[in-house]
Order: structure tokens, then C-alpha cells, then sequence
């Protein structure tokens, strides 16, 4: 492995999230149409039905909301690494302690959204009598919607193995190779969210504006901490 790749891996660890949402989504099935005399639905290999939903989605956006600001905490510091976000060593007691906060946060919405689970639905049945039955065919018990909204987190290191010969149960050299290059492309993630978020940031809050904000000037130099805390990766 390169020394590069290693000094990288040294120096940061990964924050992987776990969180599950619950969207209400079921498959649409013929059943659920109704359809005019002589109409015909078209196959499934040509097409699909969709999907509907058993419950207003605004009864859950916020579940959403808090999946976004889990991201948002994790990238502040760090950058996208093998299914979560690679963040300098000393960042995680702040990013761990921010989780758990937000953890509390979403069983704290879970509670309420589910002590009036019940009522919402029908609410959402007399909303769309018409379609009442194909809603109701669809509703999921309150305890398997519990169990489906989650919120967790693991932090774990990633090392290297020492290359081997290839032979049962040992770590090939090509396997240490994918890690390398990995780690080594660390740095071209991290400019390209950068890269990504100064545009995003640049039509919103420049083009067409005669003043620029603190809150503007805030987001820069938050992207300019960020490469400063991951300045190691190039």
C-alpha cells in the first residue's frame, strides 16, 4: 500500500449511518383502479403501476429532514468514504455527540407520529374516499411501522492488510490495491462536493443579487474549514 494511502487511513475515521425511514409507499395494483368500461391496463413488462400512499407524506417529512442534517453533520468535517464519511480523528467526539442529540430527536418524532398512527390514516381514507379500500388493503400495523424507523450510527478504522499469497482464507494483493485506491481518491470526493456545494451556493444566494449575506459568507468559510481540517488528503 502507498505511503500516501496510509498516512490517510491513519488519520481519519468513518462514521457510517444507519437510519431507516418509513414512506408509506405500496405497490399500486390493478384492484385499486378504477377503471372505465373497455380500458385496459398495459403489461407489466411494458409498465408498472406505481405506487400510493397509506398516509399524508407530510405526517413524515421530518423524518427526512433529520436524515438530511445526520448527513449535513457528518460532511461538515468529512467526505464520502466506502458507505459513509471519512472524518479527521478529532472530529468525532463533536460529530458522535451531535448524532446523539439528533438520535433523540428522531425517536422523539417516532413517538408522536405513531401515538397518532391510527387516527391519520383514517383522516387520510376520508381524504381519498373514492379510493378508501385500496388504502385501507395497503395500512401497515403501527408496530411494524415502530420497527422500520430507525436511527443509528457505527464509527469504525479502516486499515490495511498486509498483502499475501493468494490462498484460502488470505488477503490477495489486488484486494489491498482496491483499498489503496480508494484512499487515494479521497481527495478527488472531497472537491468534488466542495465543487458541487460552492455552485449550488453561487446560483442561490450571487447570481442576480446586488448584496451578498452573512449567512453566504458563513457557508464559504464553513467549505473553506472543511478543507482545511482535510488538507492531509492532498
Amino acid at each position: 500500500m502507498s505511503h500516501k494511502a496510509e498516512m490517510i487511513l491513519e488519520q481519519v475515521d468513518v462514521v457510517k449511518l444507519d437510519i431507516n425511514l418509513w414512506t408509506s409507499s405500496k405497490k399500486l395494483r390493478p384492484e385499486d383502479l378504477v377503471l372505465a368500461d373497455g380500458s385496459k391496463l398495459p403489461p407489466e413488462d411494458l409498465a408498472y403501476l406505481g405506487t400510493k400512499k397509506t398516509v399524508d407524506p407530510d405526517k413524515i417529512k421530518e423524518f427526512s429532514r433529520i436524515k438530511k442534517e445526520a448527513e449535513r453533520i457528518c460532511l461538515q468535517s468529512g467526505t464520502r468514504f466506502l458507505g459513509g464519511f471519512a472524518n479527521p480523528r478529532a472530529e468525532i467526539p463533536r460529530i458522535t455527540q451531535e448524532l446523539d442529540e439528533l438520535s433523540k430527536t428522531f425517536y422523539e418524532a417516532r413517538d408522536q407520529f405513531l401515538s397518532t398512527y391510527d387516527q391519520d390514516t383514517e383522516e387520510w381514507i376520508a381524504r381519498h374516499a373514492e379510493f378508501g379500500d385500496a388504502i385501507r388493503r395497503a395500512i401497515e400495523p403501527v408496530s411494524s411501522v415502530a420497527a422500520k424507523l430507525r436511527f443509528d450510527y457505527v464509527v469504525f478504522r479502516v486499515t490495511s492488510p498486509e498483502p499475501v499469497s493468494v490462498v484460502p482464507g488470505e488477503v490477495s494483493p489486488a484486494a489491498v490495491d482496491s483499498l489503496n485506491r480508494r484512499a487515494n481518491s479521497m481527495s478527488e470526493q472531497l472537491f468534488h462536493e466542495i465543487a458541487q456545494e460552492a455552485s449550488q451556493l453561487i446560483d442561490r444566494s450571487f447570481v442576480g443579487k446586488d448584496t451578498v449575506t452573512g449567512r453566504s459568507l458563513n457557508a464559504f468559510r464553513r467549505m473553506r474549514d472543511k478543507l482545511d481540517s482535510l488538507g492531509f488528503l492532498d
